[in-house]
């Protein structure tokens, strides 16, 4: 019921902060593996390089725009509130935005490389940092449980 139950489901607030959390990772694991999908296919293309790089950011912003809006709407549609987790995912997507849009325009307008290695550098810190946000809540909740069970 973590996905199709109604706010009656949601009980306490460790249910609400099950339920938001389920909702962060299912949308980020949805939308990580369209992004990557998408942009092998757009690096994929026979056009021109310039073209190509604009085609590429601009489709990763709004990627990632399109999973800031989903999240924020399964969040209404479950009538829950955002976790933390949540709050925290969506605050790395803002800062995702601003790389891709400053590479559409350093990297695929003006052709300008010195940001490009900061921004190799950048993304896969931020995915590993979304993953451990992600990963975080379910340890926590499992570890919690443990030392329940021991005492």
């Amino acid at each position: 019921m973590l996905f199709f139950g109604g706010k009656t489901d949601i009980k306490t607030q460790s249910d609400a902060l099950l339920h938001s959390s389920f909702l962060c990772a299912f949308t980020v694991l949805f939308f990580h593996f369209t992004s990557w999908g998408v942009g092998r296919y757009i690096l994929a293309f026979d056009m021109e390089v310039m073209a190509r790089r604009q085609l590429f950011f601009f489709m990763m912003f709004m990627i990632e725009f399109l999973f800031m809006i989903t999240l924020f709407v399964l969040h209404k549609i479950r009538r829950c509130s955002f976790s933390k987790v949540a709050i925290y995912c969506l605050r790395l997507s803002l800062l995702f935005e601003l790389l891709f849009v400053i590479e559409l325009v350093l990297y695929g307008v003006l052709d300008i490389t010195e940001f490009n290695n900061v921004y190799q550098v950048l993304i896969p810190i931020m995915n590993i940092i979304t993953l451990g946000l992600i990963v975080a809540y379910p340890v926590k909740h499992i570890r919690d449980k443990r030392i329940k069970i021991y005492e």
